[in-house]
């Protein structure tokens, strides 16, 4: 029987892979004594340093009623970071692969509903995300299976300081995030604001529901070709060629994010009812069942 790798003095046990990115490696492991499932993020310190910062986020943000994962521990073991927190389901990328690539509205709606809900009480702590994609929100386990959480923070930046005064903008900086759901601001190289979180939650909105982005497949020899021309893309369409065949509620959405100036703030509740409203209008019960436990209705 091959030797158990532990971390946090014995504490954690590591099971098996679940992921790779481009800064680290996640597994499944467990508590020693008590068999509960954690997830193990492992960075090598040598060559990134996200994951000591995104520590210091969690600890910023997290609360019992925010849908974040709690940290169990963090420190280092030979040449790597570690960071060990709350084990939670499937990410919304895995369920919308299992779905054929395509979630109702009702799923599209109750996603973007609590979305809207994670990213309100995020930037209320005076922090924007900036990497808003599918695979950064998991469903919850055990008896939170039914909420979405948001993970990763390791491109996450405070938009305000100590004083309560908002940063001022800064141009010709480089793409941050991933290029699919990037807002515009930031191919074209301008500071990120509370605005592109929400920008971003659109184009999210439009993956779910539409099953594609217009992007989507857009060529480029090399990736700062590809990122650009992805860029060039989004600035051609229109709100309203983007919104074609959609719901009304989906333009006003984009409208009115379109309308925020670099530190205005969403009206999160507004962006909500337009949802909710959606919902009502067909009939549909915000009731937590989605696609992938039987409650699609397209």
């Amino acid at each position: 029987m091959s030797k158990k790798i532990t971390v946090g003095h014995g504490k954690y046990i590591i099971d098996n892979l679940i992921g790779k990115g481009s800064f680290g490696i996640v597994y499944k492991g467990h508590i020693n004594n008590t068999n509960e499932p954690v997830a193990i993020k492992i960075e090598n310190k040598t060559e990134h340093k996200l994951l000591e910062y995104e520590y210091t986020i969690y600890n910023l943000i997290y609360n019992d009623t925010f849908k974040i994962p709690k940290i169990h521990w963090f420190g280092t073991k030979g040449e790597f970071y570690i960071l060990v927190m709350d084990y939670l389901g499937k990410s919304l990328e895995m369920l919308f692969n299992e779905q054929n690539r395509r979630f109702s509205l009702k799923t599209t709606c109750m996603i973007g509903v609590q979305i809207c809900d994670l990213l309100e009480n995020l930037h209320r702590k005076k922090i924007i995300h900036r990497d808003l994609k599918p695979d950064n929100f998991l469903i919850g386990s055990g008896d939170k299976e039914k909420y979405i959480f948001m993970i990763d923070y390791g491109l996450s930046k405070r938009f305000k300081n100590e004083k309560n005064e908002h940063m001022k903008q800064q141009l010709g900086k480089k793409l941050i995030g991933t290029s699919r759901y990037a807002s515009i601001n930031s191919h074209i190289g301008n500071d990120l604001s509370r605005r592109d979180d929400m920008e971003s939650l659109f184009y999210l909105l439009i993956y779910f529901y539409r099953g594609f982005l217009p992007w989507q497949g857009v060529p480029g020899k090399t990736k700062e070709e590809k990122y650009y021309n992805i860029g060039k893309k989004k600035q051609e369409l229109t709100s309203e060629d983007l919104c074609a065949n959609l719901p009304g509620e989906f333009l006003l959405f984009i409208k009115h994010i379109k309308g925020l100036s670099f530190a205005d703030k969403p009206n999160y509740k507004y962006l909500k009812s337009l949802l909710l409203n959606l919902l009502q209008k067909n009939n549909l019960i915000f009731d937590y069942v989605y696609d992938w436990s039987g409650g699609g209705v397209f």
